[in-house]
């Protein structure tokens, strides 16, 4: 018998967030994947995220076996052993990572990211990043951001190794043409669906859908419009960037206000609902933006 779960395992430090309430949720990594219930639920004695936890499997969910194909190895962000604190994974798994903000967040966040890009072929068989990896991010005909090149370089090699797919989000959705072209990475600017274990799953970073303000959701529509990408990209880069970090410092302490981002998620949840009610054959959504780590089974298995 099988069916779906959804877990964190945000194990580096950073990936989750270090800076206080307003900002929890921000960078975690989940793994999407169909669970064999009948199979043994892995070893893994003494194993602590970075977080303080000891990683303990549920009790009433029982994961698959290791994949002989996948190494268990990830002491790249742990403290050196051998048996990382992921926990064995199997086929149908996909990766999930989103609203890291790379550019405004600490050394270690990025740091903590690449070590996980470089362990994410022995964790899951694809990667999703689901929008707002960069805090912003905008690709001009010659010449893409110099503080995201690294992990620009990561994904291109990841790439090598496993399919990679990128959603747009409100931060960082100008950037297909460097993606696709260049990377062969296949990118979305506001959503696509992903097949995981044979089921449909959709995925959207969410933003433009829980504004409870006129003027977010003016914003929205003129940063989508063609001819403000038109406009943005006739501007020097080194202009367009310092423009954005004037702004993101004015708008930041509304966009990280926990009351905001709670009516947020609830109002993400309701759209959910709606988008699985019209369409009985999606499996799932995948949403971020809210930087609230939710699991939620809305319908039976959905």
């Amino acid at each position: 018998m099988t069916r779906w779960r959804m877990r964190q395992i945000s194990p580096c430090t950073g990936l989750s967030g270090d800076r206080g309430e307003a900002d929890a949720g921000r960078g975690t990594v989940w793994l999407l994947g169909r669970v064999q219930r009948d199979a043994p639920v892995p070893d893994t004695p003494g194993r602590k995220a970075q977080t303080g936890r000891p990683y303990r499997p549920d009790p009433d969910e029982k994961v698959s076996p290791v994949n002989p194909g996948k190494s268990n190895d990830t002491t790249a962000c742990t403290d050196g052993s051998s048996t990382g604190i992921f926990g064995p994974v199997s086929g149908n798994q996909l990766l999930i990572v989103a609203d890291a903000h790379l550019g405004i967040t600490p050394p270690a966040v990025e740091e903590a990211l690449l070590e996980f890009l470089h362990q994410a072929p022995t964790l899951g068989d694809s990667l999703l990043v689901n929008g707002d990896l960069f805090d912003f991010w905008f690709s001009y005909r010659r010449v893409i951001p110099r503080e995201g090149f690294t992990v620009a370089a990561a994904l291109a090699r990841l790439r090598k190794r496993m399919p990679v797919v990128m959603i747009g989000g409100n931060h960082d959705r100008w950037g297909d043409d460097f993606w696709q072209k260049d990377l062969a990475i296949e990118f979305a600017p506001l959503e696509t669906t992903v097949t995981v274990g044979g089921r449909r799953i959709l995925a959207v970073h969410g933003d433009g859908l829980t504004e409870e303000h006129w003027s977010a959701r003016l914003m929205h529509r003129i940063t989508r419009h063609p001819a403000t990408v038109a406009t943005w990209r006739a501007l020097h880069p080194d202009l367009g960037f310092w423009i954005v970090d004037k702004m993101s410092r004015f708008l930041g302490s509304t966009s990280r206000d926990p009351a905001v981002l709670q009516r947020a998620s609830t109002r993400q949840r309701a759209w959910a609902a709606r988008r699985l009610q019209d369409d009985p054959a999606l499996g799932g959504i995948v949403m971020g933006h809210t930087h609230r780590p939710v699991i939620e089974e809305i319908f039976p298995g959905r």
